[in-house]
């Protein structure tokens, strides 16, 4: 539903796409030469986690940052300041500038536009956050894929080291520190796409929202902003709201936006005309997601509408849309 699902679908439509005319033409040569294919498909597949650890690295050793402060810099100048070898720098800078987020040039490196608009730290679209919770909690669970597909469960315990279906609140809000962080990730990811995610659908005909888990308000706040007639409350555990004024935005819209604090599967559901879940349900097992679904399905009155958004696929029940 919305744009956060549109993207993967339209990435993966065009990446097919391209592939299939590569495959088409490859194909055709092999036909007309009597050639094996080449494994060049396949030989991508094998290396891509080498370009998403490269580009994890690089925010974790904070180079964009100081190519945004100092730039450009030569290697010696960068791995001095990084506390690096310069020789592994020198291999990282250009595996990022391969990639497209370093310019090279005689002067040393600098970051290119893309860079400096989303991996910054403090930048407005920052998405700096987002890759260290990939790097430090993603990566870990898909070192252990085959457990989880053998055993059909999340590997928290061997990943994270953490057990229960509790294991993201015990991960990220166990001190404030890594709370801001997934905080600061949350609010980047959903800040990129915000402005097209409340222009996918004409939501005129409503006058209260209520974002549940939404976290710093990122997508409430742009809901405002397109709907000045639009009340958003935003639903989200105590010790989240608690943090949520340090991402508040300047403008009238704010005043459109409150926050109040609870747990969706446990407590009472602010009253709305609309349900947002904005990526929430793939988070949750089916038993979970059914629960919470059934909830927001019995606050709902005739003619009020819940809908998810969400990079990931996600379960929905007919029943509330």
């Amino acid at each position: 539903m919305g744009l956060f699902r549109a993207i993967p679908k339209l990435l993966h439509k065009h990446v097919v796409m391209a592939s299939e005319t590569r495959e088409s033409r490859e194909r055709h040569r092999w036909q007309t030469h009597g050639a094996e294919p080449p494994p060049t498909a396949i030989v991508e597949l094998i290396d891509g986690f080498k370009v998403s650890k490269a580009l994890f690295t690089a925010c974790k050793m904070k180079v964009f940052d100081l190519l945004g402060d100092e730039g450009p810099l030569s290697t010696a100048d960068i791995a001095r300041k990084i506390g690096a070898s310069e020789g592994g720098t020198g291999y990282l800078l250009d595996a990022c500038a391969g990639l497209g987020l370093l310019d090279k040039t005689e002067g040393g490196y600098s970051n290119t536009p893309l860079a400096t608009l989303y991996l910054l730290s403090d930048g407005e679209y920052s998405l700096h956050s987002f890759v260290m919770i990939h790097e430090e909690f993603s990566w870990p669970f898909f070192s252990y894929l085959d457990f989880a597909v053998r055993e059909g469960t999340i590997q928290a315990q061997r990943a994270l080291g953490t057990a229960g279906e509790d294991h993201y609140q015990e991960s990220f809000y166990k001190n404030r520190e890594k709370k801001l962080q997934f905080m600061r990730a949350m609010h980047g990811h959903t800040k990129v796409a915000a402005r097209q995610v409340a222009t996918a659908f004409d939501l005129s005909g409503f006058t209260s929202a209520c974002d549940l888990g939404g976290s710093t308000g990122a997508l409430a706040y742009e809901l405002a902003r397109q709907y000045p007639g639009l009340k958003v409350t935003i639903f989200d555990l105590p010790e989240v709201i608690e943090d949520a004024v340090c991402f508040k935005p300047h403008g009238p819209q704010t005043v459109q936006v409150s926050f109040v604090p609870g747990d969706f599967f446990r407590d009472t559901l602010p009253e709305a005309d609309l349900y947002i879940l904005s990526k929430i349900l793939h988070n949750w097992p089916d038993d979970k997601v059914h629960q919470l679904l059934s909830r927001i399905s019995r606050s709902c009155k005739p003619g009020e509408t819940a809908s998810s958004t969400s990079f990931s696929d996600t379960h929905e029940d007919p029943s509330i849309f």
